[in-house]
């Protein structure tokens, strides 16, 4: 019972050695069984032979049940013919054991397979720097579109920013669009009608491009995207990250970089994360010139912030009662009483 107990333990070593989702996901699944049968371990070395003292009186006697004796019998000769031929059995298992290796080999390295989480997360990366009523307005045409044109989704809401409880800092041009979808025997068999949720997914992603080709979008789960963002800060499942301080090295860097992506056998879907830079409008003083009129750099920075946001040049109140005469108020209260 011993030896049994620590086989079945030592088999969920290797799982605490995962990384990444797969780590995140199965380490506490992994650690609670090797507890749970330490625990059950040292209660049954411990103390279910104090229980049996008690609870087991009179004669005991050990024997074999009918299930037992039963695979005994069929184990007792195939024991002899295997010590008869053991050279063969020894040569056998050297070779499944060099076959496994060579499997092991072939195997894929992601361990953890696609999950259907019945639903889809669409990401949109809009210009950068779009208001916050922009964004709404385009989030609501987005999904009156995907509802009016896939029958085959249920209902869509869309997340804009940063909430109030700011776990994931967002601008207002970037959205996630969750889209929750029928079971697939439920969807039309029309042709040209998506067949599987990776056709969906083109679909909705060039119905979007449509809308607007400036969009970037990135498909995704919700699980799975919240698992990319807890451990890579982006909700994608590989990510280059490139850090400086000149942003148009860093836009060639990007183009590069996703040139290399696109090129990789396997990767089906490359996209920035943000592109573009907000707008800017720059003003350069001339220095000569004020000089020459004798003004200073905080005029014009007056001037100019006059042309944009406006200049308070006083206040005008409208409506509003001229106060009583406090002799007055006085006197009609002595009145009154």
């Amino acid at each position: 019972m011993f030896f049994g107990v620590v086989i079945i333990t030592v088999v969920y070593v290797p799982v605490l050695a995962l990384t990444g989702i797969e780590g995140k996901m199965f380490h506490p699944m992994a650690l609670t069984v090797m507890l749970a049968l330490g625990g059950a371990l040292a209660l049954a070395l411990t103390l279910m032979p104090v229980l049996c003292s008690f609870v087991l009186t009179g004669k005991v006697s050990e024997g074999d049940n009918p299930l037992i004796r039963l695979i005994k019998r069929a184990y007792a000769p195939t024991l002899d013919i295997a010590l008869r031929l053991r050279w063969l059995v020894v040569l056998a298992s050297v070779v499944l054991f060099i076959t496994s290796l060579w499997l092991f080999t072939r195997l894929g390295a992601e361990f953890v397979p696609k999950l259907d989480e019945g639903s889809i997360t669409s990401m949109l990366y809009k210009p950068v720097g779009m208001s916050m009523e922009e964004s709404l307005r385009t989030d609501i045409e987005v999904e009156n579109r995907l509802l009016k044109e896939f029958p085959e989704i249920t209902r869509v809401f869309s997340r804009i920013g940063t909430s109030d409880i700011a776990t994931d800092p967002m601008p207002p041009n970037e959205s996630d669009v969750y889209i929750f979808y029928k079971p697939l025997v439920e969807w039309p068999k029309t042709p040209g009608r998506p067949h599987t949720k990776a056709e969906l997914n083109e679909q909705i992603s060039a119905m979007l491009k449509k809308i607007n080709p400036d969009y970037n979008i990135l498909t995704a789960q919700p699980i799975e995207m919240r698992f990319n963002e807890m451990l890579e800060g982006t909700k994608a499942e590989l990510s280059v990250k490139i850090f400086g301080n000149d942003y148009d090295i860093l836009e060639k860097l990007a183009e590069q970089v996703k040139g290399v992506l696109e090129g990789t056998p396997g990767a089906a879907q490359v996209e920035y994360e943000t592109e573009g830079r907000t707008p800017q409008l720059q003003i350069n003083a001339k220095r000569e010139v004020l000089q020459r009129y004798g003004l200073q750099a905080e005029e014009v920075n007056k001037a100019v912030n006059a042309a944009l946001a406006g200049r308070s040049s006083g206040h005008h109140r409208e409506r509003e009662q001229a106060p009583r005469h406090r002799g007055a108020d006085a006197r009609g209260t002595a009145g009154r009483r």
